[in-house]
C-alpha cells in the first residue's frame, strides 16, 4: 500500500467546502466538530471515519476518493462518484 499523501487529501477537503459554498465554521458544525479540526484536516491531518463519512456526503464523493484522489469501484480520479446504477449497468455491458 503506499504512503497516503496527506497535503493533497487536504486540498481535496478544502474542495469539497468550497465547492459546497461552505466556510470552515460551517462545515464543522456539518460535521460535529471545530473550525479548528476542518482547518487541520484542510492540511493534513486525516479526519475521523465518521467525518469522512460526512465529508463524502457533502461532496458526492467517495471515501476513497476523499484518501487518495481516485474511486476503489472504477478509478476514477473525479470527485463526483457515479450513480451505483451507472457502475452495474456497465459491469453488465462488459459481461456480454
Amino acid at each position: 500500500m503506499h504512503d497516503l499523501d496527506k497535503e493533497a487529501m487536504g486540498r481535496r477537503i478544502r474542495q469539497i467546502r468550497s465547492q459546497a459554498g461552505l466556510r470552515q465554521w460551517e462545515l464543522a458544525k456539518l460535521l460535529g466538530t471545530t473550525q479548528s479540526a476542518v482547518h487541520k484536516y484542510e492540511h493534513g491531518v486525516v479526519p475521523e471515519p465518521r467525518r469522512l463519512v460526512e465529508l463524502a456526503r457533502v461532496g458526492n464523493t467517495s471515501i476513497e476518493w476523499i484518501l487518495t484522489g481516485t474511486h476503489w469501484e472504477n478509478g476514477s480520479e473525479e470527485q463526483t462518484r457515479l450513480d451505483p446504477e451507472i457502475l452495474e449497468t456497465a459491469a453488465m455491458l462488459r459481461g456480454t
